[in-house]
């Protein structure tokens, strides 16, 4: 079974996130009350790096730690956070050609990952949009709010299409060096739908990718690493293609987890293919008794009961393929259950969110 979806291109690509508190950037100027269009991600810290060095930057002040992406009924909200202080300030933002210190926020409103539209600042303390697949100018927007340690923009629907979704890359440049939030170019935009959010807001959760693969006899991948992820999509093309966003998850801390139950991986070269689990008992006699898999460690968390805000992940296993496969989409499913007969149903294996 090929459950594949076409190979995206990828202008540029953002990393695995966890959804922190919006009060992160709450006292951003102009800041909005959230709402169910709202979503703040983090990045990791001290990933500034020096242009032509590839050496961390002196300055914390460039390096972004939080962003915070609010669309609402008019208009779409970004709200940067960085590492600088009163005594070491985030540097007024202007134009490369002009301050030399400036930002870029890439918007995808396709669900592509592509920017549609990309914001920069101005010498003049606003923003202009421009429009990717023109080069022209779609609009210029407001005043730069900005602090020590935060910046923000806010941009009318209309200038960009007025979309239900967005996805978001935030560039800082200070001080010779650059930031992209998230950390790391991996397949996804994380940002913001204006519909229901159907996962609470205080949930910590992590985007979960799936990869298939032709050449090993239909196996499919789940990652939630940025860098794991990044180097299958770059370097492992000829063997695992792309298939997108497949489920958020809760992060693990090391091999527990704060919340849910661990999901644990295996990896078998006789099969060529990932099992994932949560049933601790599984995963024992696996390792007790089965050569042919190799314990990994956690892959992700989850719920073995469903929570407010879950949907089921549901198991398939091919005795044809000798592969398991996993979906949280209820239509994906549904298609597999009444159609496909390479696969056989094993139930729900656990409860994930279909958000990112």
């Amino acid at each position: 079974m090929n459950v594949s979806t076409p190979r995206r291109r990828i202008r540029r690509q953002l990393a695995v996130v966890v959804i922190v508190p919006l009060s992160l950037l709450a006292g951003v100027a102009g800041a909005p009350a959230a709402h169910a269009g709202a979503a703040t991600y983090v990045d990791a810290t001290g990933d500034v790096i020096a242009d032509g060095t590839g050496a961390p930057m002196e300055s914390s002040a460039g390096d972004i730690v939080a962003y915070n992406v609010d669309l609402g009924d008019s208009s779409l909200w970004v709200g940067v956070l960085t590492g600088g202080t009163e005594a070491d300030p985030l540097p007024e933002l202007g134009t490369f050609v002009g301050s030399g210190n400036y930002a870029n926020i890439g918007i995808d409103t396709g669900g592509d990952f592509q920017h549609d539209f990309y914001a920069t600042t101005t010498d003049e303390g606003g923003w202009v949009v421009y429009d990717e697949s023109t080069g022209l100018i779609s609009c210029s927007v407001g005043q730069l709010t900005s602090g020590p340690d935060v910046f923000a923009f806010e941009v009318p629907l209309w200038c960009i299409g007025s979309p239900s979704h967005v996805g978001i890359q935030v560039l800082l440049f200070v001080n010779n060096g650059s930031d992209f939030a998230p950390d790391s170019y991996v397949p996804g935009t994380p940002g913001a739908s204006s519909g229901p959010d159907v996962t609470p807001a205080d949930v910590p959760r992590v985007a979960v990718y799936r990869f298939w693969s032709p050449v090993y006899g239909n196996a499919h991948f789940f990652t939630t690493s940025s860098m794991e992820a990044d180097g299958l999509y770059h370097d492992g093309y000829y063997a695992w293609r792309f298939e997108g966003f497949a489920f958020s998850a809760l992060p693990t801390d090391g091999a527990t987890c704060d919340d849910g139950m661990p999901i644990y991986r295996f990896w078998s070269p006789v099969f060529r293919s990932h099992f994932y689990t949560l049933n601790a008992g599984e995963k024992d006699h696996i390792v007790a008794t089965d050569r042919n898999w190799q314990y990994e460690g956690v892959a992700y968390c989850a719920y073995a009961i469903q929570e407010d805000g879950t949907v089921p992940l549901y198991r398939f296993w091919s005795p044809n393929f000798r592969k398991h496969f996993f979906t949280a989409d209820q239509a994906e499913a549904d298609h597999i259950r009444a159609v496909d007969h390479n696969w056989l149903y094993e139930g729900v294996a656990a409860y994930v969110f279909q958000e990112a």
